[in-house]
């Protein structure tokens, strides 16, 4: 599984044990997923939010996982642009709460 292999190759990253959580839950593995979520820490408090948000990206829960994304601005997170790239990224700018998390990041909301 790829998102194993980027787990153990960063296992202190946010969006590889956010990615292998949600990737543990999609197939069944609930207990791993959350073991995994829980036990993730780090002195920086931005990580574990963008860990969550990109967990919630597993499943398309893009309410929770813009909660998650603001929480990480909130605490500064200075890579919460990497959640912005890509699928996930297109996905969040059209959500209806892009324009809150967008003016929160200083950005446009269009």
């Amino acid at each position: 599984m790829l998102a194993e292999r980027a787990y153990a190759a960063v296992p202190q990253h946010p969006n590889a044990v956010g990615f292998l959580a949600g990737m543990l839950q999609r197939v069944g593995n609930r207990e791993r997923s959350r073991q995994l979520l829980d036990s993730f820490e780090r002195e920086t408090p931005w990580a574990v939010p963008r860990a969550r948000a990109e967990f919630e990206f597993a499943f398309a829960n893009l309410d929770a996982a813009v909660e998650s994304m603001a929480a990480a601005v909130e605490n500064r997170d200075p890579g919460i642009w990497l959640l912005l790239q890509g699928t996930s990224g297109s996905l969040i700018r059209a959500t209806q709460r892009w324009r809150r998390l967008a003016a929160r990041m200083h950005l446009p909301g269009d």
